[in-house]
């Protein structure tokens, strides 16, 4: 097997965490697993690989001892035992996830089932977590979350694990794996697979698709009319032609935006109130029935275009949410894997750009509409689509990172603090990224010009003091059963990072974090 390397991504580590004791294994399903029929040791990536060709995803999952005390008397061992063994179990019953890729004769990418296991990666920190893993401009400190080690290479097994004990008994678990193994929902799952084999090591595991060819899930689902025409467009037709691809690494960044969960209520009532100040034959005839995710989108979508200073001649931006916390798969109970709608939503310059509360509410007001079409036929009729030759011709009609259009991936719908890893018990936050260097022609960034990836906020967190890395007095006192607002991570050029940060609406209902 290739020799995994858990290299930093982007540059050296920075002098935030000492990290001892390091110790790297593979674990591999036991021998007396029970087999799956498998479709074939290499199966095809049908309807997966749409205008997504290598993105690489990650999630570090946090227990605290400051809300588990109990997590103090555990050891590095003990760690490693409880997390073993649900592995095992995890690659027994999820083979995708010990697989690794390759083009076969007909040029299309496989996955390949093998024996390699999952790589674990074991370290120790002589210093507490604190409050410290949400790092300034984005980032959590190298040395714990999985952004530092990716699944960069197709040799390499489609899942790695990172896990980092600290002195002050707090654990992170750091994952990576492929894009083409999962979307966001799909990690979701897969990591709720872990979780329960982690607690429940007697009880047999839920059967999940094995075969990875998605078009199968909807097999039994008649095809619904879609706005193809709307939603894609000819590979390589008009992807970059609006805005300067001329930018150097340093002039995209990640800024970190919070919205508490008072704001959150706020917006979503200021902007359902907002009706009665629009004309008659403005007004959304469903103005109040719009959800508060709605608004998030609407109020980020509207502050990003705003902030770029964009002139309303020139058309209209569009968004794409490659999740929303909604799911739109059928035979999604036996489902981890990867279906992308590639929705699209066009709204005018002229509304984005208004920066105020009614213009938000139509945006909002826009997305629910749009979305609430998304019917299982339509779902099949996409996943059929992604399935055929025309993946190849076709991308989602959108124009990606310096184009007008923004990206934005909200997860607060997933409950991962209501996962329990067994003596780990449940996380008190996760990050989950997939904002590897991009690159494009020459350029390589870290950051991506609008894209959005919006998570709820730690239990208890509040923004005094979040610039502060590894602070251990600032988890202090934290109240670990308030209710979260939600983190926004914002890709910005530099020359937007000011006019976005003085925006009313973003000033009104939102603090961007050092």
């Amino acid at each position: 097997m290739t020799q995994l390397q858990f290299q930093p991504v982007g540059g050296p580590s920075p002098d935030d965490l000492e990290i001892v004791g390091v110790d790297s294994y593979v674990v591999r399903a036991p021998a007396d697993a029970p087999k799956h029929e498998l479709a074939g040791r290499s199966i095809p990536v049908d309807g997966q690989s749409l205008a997504m060709s290598d993105l690489y995803m990650s999630t570090c999952i946090f227990f605290s001892s400051e809300a588990d005390p109990s997590l103090k008397g555990r050891t590095l061992a003990d760690v490693k035992a409880a997390l073993d063994q649900g592995l095992e179990r995890l690659v027994a019953q999820f083979p995708a996830a010990s697989s690794n890729f390759g083009k076969g004769e007909d040029d299309i990418w496989h996955i390949n089932y093998t024996d390699h296991g999952i790589p674990v990666q074991l370290a120790t920190s002589p210093r507490a977590l604190g409050r410290g893993y949400i790092g300034a401009g984005g980032r959590v400190d190298h040395n714990v979350c999985a952004r530092n080690f990716y699944v960069a290479d197709h040799a390499h097994p489609g899942l790695i694990i990172k896990v980092t004990r600290f002195a002050c008994g707090s654990v992170a678990i750091g994952t990576s794996t492929h894009h083409w193994i999962v979307d966001f929902a799909g990690y979701y799952d897969m990591m709720a697979l872990l979780a329960k084999a982690m607690s429940q090591p007697h009880e047999d595991l839920p059967y999940r698709n094995h075969t990875r060819d998605i078009v199968k899930l909807v097999a039994n689902v008649p095809s619904e009319p879609f706005p193809a025409d709307e939603w894609y467009i000819e590979n390589g037709a008009g992807v970059w032609d609006k805005r300067d691809f001329k930018l150097a690494p340093s002039n995209v960044t990640n800024r970190m935006v919070y919205i508490s969960r008072d704001k959150l209520e706020q917006l979503k009532f200021d902007t359902v109130r907002s009706a009665h100040t629009l004309p008659v034959d403005e007004r959304p005839s469903k103005f109040s029935w719009i959800s508060t995710n709605d608004a998030i989108a609407a109020l980020l979508w509207s502050s990003v275009t705003a902030a770029r200073r964009i002139s309303d001649a020139e058309g209209d931006s569009r968004i794409v949410l490659t999740v929303d916390g909604r799911r739109y798969v059928p035979g999604a109970d036996s489902y981890v894997g990867n279906v992308h709608t590639m929705h699209t939503t066009a709204v005018p310059l002229s509304v984005l750009n208004s920066q105020s509360v009614s213009g938000v509410l139509k945006v909002a007001h826009r997305l629910r509409d749009d979305l609430n079409q998304l019917s299982d036929g339509k779902m099949a009729a996409i996943i059929r689509l992604q399935g055929e030759d025309l993946r190849k011709r076709f991308m989602p009609n959108y124009k990606p990172f310096f184009g007008h259009d923004v990206l934005i991936s909200n997860l607060t719908k997933y409950d991962w603090t209501g996962l329990t890893f067994g003596a780990l018990g449940s996380p008190v936050y996760t990050t989950i990224v997939s904002t590897a260097p991009i690159q494009a022609g020459s350029l390589v960034i870290e950051g991506s010009d609008g894209t959005v990836f919006i998570q709820s906020a730690p239990q208890g967190f509040s923004p005094e003091g979040s610039g502060e890395r590894n602070c251990e007095a600032a988890s202090k006192g934290a109240d670990w059963g308030a209710k979260p607002g939600v983190i926004a991570l914002i890709g910005l050029r530099s020359c937007d990072v000011e006019a976005f940060e003085s925006l009313p609406l973003v000033k009104r209902y939102a603090v961007v974090l050092p």
